[in-house]
């Protein structure tokens, strides 16, 4: 789980807070209050194959089902929380 400080290597913020983090934002480490955010390129790769299927659908003038939308969102909130790490904001 990739919510750890890379300041002092304890836990950073909540699943629920780092879920909603985007690579702009950089809150405070809830222990050593030093700067976090999330890697942007984690966060690009991860994110560009969704973007990447919905343009082809709309090319193609498909859509995707909504139950297959509810999955890929969890799926994508799932990764990100697990697979996006943290780094030290601009000002940490």
């Amino acid at each position: 789980m990739s919510t750890t400080c890379p300041h002092c290597n304890e836990k950073a913020m909540s699943l629920l807070k780092k879920a909603f983090l985007g690579p702009s934002r950089t809150p405070l480490c809830q222990h050593c209050e030093g700067s976090v955010k999330v890697s942007q390129l984690h966060s690009a790769v991860l994110i560009a194959p969704l973007v990447i299927l919905i343009v082809l659908l709309s090319v193609a003038g498909l859509s995707l089902s909504p139950p297959l939308v509810v999955l890929l969102v969890i799926v994508e909130l799932v990764l990100y929380i697990w697979w996006v790490p943290l780094v030290p904001g601009e000002d940490g």
